[in-house]
């Protein structure tokens, strides 16, 4: 789903225990994205690997569509900021601006026993995400994540990369 047919107006949260789920029309919120490059070779974490995309052209305004998706992201947080009644400095957002150059996606790629949890479309013969390289070009299938409270007060959510397609 492109993130222009996503109607905020009909985001809600549902509460857990231990954090806050974000819901559009009663769903987790999934969107494609364009290819985006991939500034920095994929991190590993202890339980994930981190995917960071960069949204080429949206700070000089030359891509609209990673226009939209920075706009989308940016709405995203207001929405959450507001729902919280919290200040900007307390949420901690996976799109995270960086001086002189285009944003960044901070993406979650999951994994259980070391192994990643995400499906692979590569004409190129790409397999796994071992083989992806810094300034490659992707598509990408994001899922908004839950909302987590940290240990010193700020809120965090996570944008979980469930499928990508390498060009």
């Amino acid at each position: 789903m492109d993130v222009s047919s996503l109607d905020l107006n009909n985001i809600e949260f549902k509460h857990n225990n231990k954090y806050i789920e974000i819901l559009c029309n009663n769903s987790k919120i999934t969107f494609s994205t364009n290819y985006l490059r991939i500034p920095f070779n994929i991190i590993e974490k202890d339980n994930y690997y981190q995917l960071q995309l960069q949204l080429d052209g949206a700070r000089n305004g030359t891509n609209i569509d990673n226009i939209s998706i920075q706009n989308f992201l940016l709405n995203i947080n207001e929405i959450i900021i507001t729902y919280l009644d919290i200040s900007k400095n307390r949420l901690i957002s996976p799109l995270r601006k960086i001086k002189n150059y285009d944003d960044i996606i901070v993406t979650k790629i999951n994994k259980i026993k070391n192994i990643s949890q995400i499906d692979i479309i590569s004409k190129s013969g790409i397999s796994t995400i071992y083989d992806i390289k810094k300034n490659t070009y992707i598509k990408c299938m994001l899922e908004i994540g839950n909302i987590w409270k940290t240990s010193n007060g700020k809120y965090i959510y996570k944008i979980i990369c469930n499928k990508i397609e390498i060009q």
